[in-house]
């Protein structure tokens, strides 16, 4: 250091993946006093790597401090950004995301930064931005739940009232095929793309495009709701109860929803959530004043009536194909026709099935939460409770009515379509699942070639759902939701009653509806198949409240893992005792679910191990003070759509 010369430290997030938790707030020499936002290249280890600022002191107000040290301070390797990559308002929401789903800062500095950023080793100029000087809001305008079929008119007013004040529209959607749908329904608005479907160039420059408020309208999937916003005026997120909002399938586990809160709260923005059957969680806001709400008063014109059939019926009269006498009637009148079309839905399975009881269709639940048992075959047949771990061996008998016809149920979509082929050896099908399209572009191609080629059938899992691709069909059937029914998981049912309702979209005035279940007199087939959100909302509430679900608790899923059996359980042991132990020391109410294995027991080569954590009312300090000690150990999930 040359003495006279002035010198700054930086805390900096690195922009990749840094797993450890003690390297997510670096700290660096720096010559310059840079501004927070920029991008720095950092050595880290035997690698040099980009960095985000996001604290800049003068050394001489931190001599003791740096005397004091115990490790020694590098200098910066250069600088990649001369302009703020991110805005005070990002860096604020970035941190918040990185407290709230208790993940590692570098994580999210990530998913904050285009990827074509964080690969640059050499400089790279961004626009100097001008941001409009405005007000801060006096106060945060309530998110506006929207439950009506029919949207668009009451967007294009909120988008229209924001171009009108200079201000930028964030539209979200879920998934790549309503996207394609909702870019043509504002083309008048020429909206600006935002999704990881980009290459990492175009990408970008859509990104940059966004930062220099250049364009109004934005429409993009979840990732756009980390874009670099010039003057955010309303966030509208369409089908909001859409489980593609939560990154469940890589880390940081976000939700879109929960994101889009904080960054209306951040920059003022209005906060539209749409739906015409919204979360239960959102509606349940809404009622108590959380939310406005605006819904549609009449009835609507037109829903498809749905037959519910009896299977066990079809078990009596020797029926033992996966088709019911209707739906065999009904296939017949497609085979003969040559425009006619059908859906036919197969739910989506697991590596386990239940079993069920034909003379009283009782399914055993577990004497400790009240879910219901699963089985697994492999490598024994037991029962598991995929919530606590209770474990107990399948009977010859029923424990209900004593009765002797036990049978295990499931089938997937390749069955179906053997057994389809049986009856119609004629009639062409076509699959799709995550096995025959793993691909937003080969689930266009199936869908493409079933609305214009020769298939007649359409056999589709969850995949299908929300693709405004797909034409009305003739005849629509459900051929079994039993076994997505008794799913270890508290939202089953809402999950059931949006997939049937999903369904109805591809129903005109004479489409045939049937719905097949062994359990028609079900509370929640019934409501799904009369598709009355207010009944299932009634319903689902109550439950919810009796067990201390969300959204009367705030859930939180920790996962151990390990190659050893052993290991895994024991991991996941402590960490439950941990919880329960901080939970009786405190005055927080929780309470600790597990451990029990996954729901998927092994996979990748290890063994998974979960604790479910119901808590009540706490601040978000005290939450993760009990939770610290767990981030390095296990997966932590907060807000898991799914507890299984």
């Amino acid at each position: 250091m040359i003495k006279g010369t002035p010198m700054y430290l930086l805390d900096v997030i690195p922009a990749v993946k840094l797993p450890m938790a003690t390297m997510q707030l670096l700290t660096y020499f720096s010559k310059e006093a840079l501004n927070i936002g920029m991008l720095v290249r950092v050595p880290v280890g035997r690698r040099t790597i980009n960095a985000l600022v996001v604290g800049v002191i003068a050394i001489h107000e931190q001599k003791i401090a740096i005397k004091k040290s115990a490790f020694q301070i590098k200098g910066i390797s250069g600088i990649i950004t001369a302009e703020p990559a991110l805005n005070r308002n990002q860096i604020t929401l970035l941190n918040y995301c990185a407290q709230y789903y208790l993940a590692p800062l570098s994580f999210f500095a990530h998913t904050f930064l285009p990827a074509y950023l964080i690969k640059k080793e050499k400089p790279i100029s961004l626009d100097v931005v001008v941001r409009p000087v405005r007000p801060p809001p006096h106060a945060t305008t309530k998110p506006l739940l929207v439950k009506m079929k029919a949207r668009e008119e009451l967007y294009a007013r909120e988008i229209d009232i924001c171009i009108a004040q200079g201000k930028q529209i964030l539209f979200v959607v879920p998934e790549g095929a309503l996207l394609r749908a909702w870019e043509q329904k504002l083309k008048r608005y020429c909206p600006l793309t935002l999704s990881s479907d980009l290459t990492a160039k175009k990408f970008f420059d859509a990104w940059c495009a966004i930062r220099s408020g250049t364009v109004r309208c934005i429409i993009g999937t979840r990732a756009a709701v980390f874009a670099n916003f010039n003057d955010l005026g309303c966030i509208i997120v369409d089908e909001e109860q859409n489980t593609h909002y939560k990154s469940w399938d890589m880390a940081p586990y976000y939700h879109t929803v929960t994101v889009a809160k904080k960054l209306s709260e951040l920059s003022g923005a209005r906060l539209i959530l749409g739906s015409n059957a919204p979360s239960i969680t959102d509606y349940y806001r809404a009622t108590e004043g959380i939310y406005d709400l605006v819904e549609e008063t009449r009835p609507p014109i037109h829903v498809p009536h749905i037959t519910v059939v009896d299977m066990r019926n079809e078990l009596i009269d020797k029926n033992y194909t996966p088709f019911s006498y209707q739906t065999k009637q009904r296939l017949e009148i497609i085979d003969a026709s040559e425009s006619k079309k059908a859906i036919l839905f197969v739910s989506r399975r697991g590596s386990e099935s239940f079993s069920f009881c034909q003379d009283c269709s009782h399914i055993e639940r577990c004497p400790t939460c009240n879910a219901h048992l699963t089985r697994h075959t492999l490598p024994k047949d037991v029962l598991i409770c995929h919530q606590c771990g209770f474990i107990k061996e399948p009977q010859l008998t029923c424990s209900a009515c004593h009765g002797t016809h036990i049978k295990t149920f499931g089938a997937g979509t390749q069955k179906i379509a053997q057994e389809l082929k049986k009856l119609f050896p004629h009639m062409s099908a076509l699959i799709l699942d995550s096995d025959t399209a793993k691909t937003a572009r080969e689930q266009r191609a199936i869908i493409e070639s079933f609305n214009a080629g020769p298939a007649k059938v359409l056999i589709a899992t969850q995949s299908m759902l929300h693709k405004p691709d797909i034409g009305p069909v003739d005849f629509v059937c459900i051929i079994s939701l039993d076994n997505l029914l008794y799913f270890p998981d508290y939202t089953i049912g809402e999950r059931i009653y949006q997939i049937v309702s999903g369904l109805t979209e591809y129903c005109r005035d004479t489409t045939s509806f049937i719905l097949q279940t062994h359990t028609p007199e079900h509370d929640i087939i019934l409501l799904a198949a009369r598709q009355d959100y207010t009944a299932l909302y009634s319903y689902e509430v109550q439950a919810r409240k009796d067990l201390k679900y969300p959204p009367f608790s705030h859930i939180i899923k920790i996962t151990a893992k390990d190659t050893l059996q052993p290991q895994a359980r024991k991991c996941a042991d402590t960490i439950a005792e941990k919880l329960r132990d901080a939970f009786e020391k405190t005055d927080y109410e929780g309470s600790v679910l597990g451990p029990a294995p996954a729901y998927i027991p092994k996979s990748r080569g290890q063994y998974w191990y979960d604790v479910v954590v119901k808590m009540g009312n706490i601040d978000l300090a005290t939450r993760n003070a009990i939770l610290q000690s767990f981030r390095e150990k296990a997966i932590i999930d907060v807000d898991p759509e799914s507890l299984i």
